[in-house]
């Protein structure tokens, strides 16, 4: 019986994170906060300051 549970945990979970949605998340966990920052645009801006410190872009 433990395990069962568990994998509805797991399931939960995934799914939970999977939501692309904010108003899809809020309706399922309205306490859970915002992101802070949007990771994609970071991860651009990160990737070309990168290249640019190092002459690959």
């Amino acid at each position: 019986m433990g395990v069962e549970i568990f994998d509805d945990v797991v399931a939960f979970v995934e799914d939970f994170v999977s939501l692309g949605v904010d108003e899809e998340r809020a309706a399922i966990a309205p306490d859970y906060p915002a992101p802070i920052v949007d990771h994609a645009e970071r991860r651009e801006r990160a990737i070309a300051a990168f290249e640019a410190a190092h002459g690959d872009g």
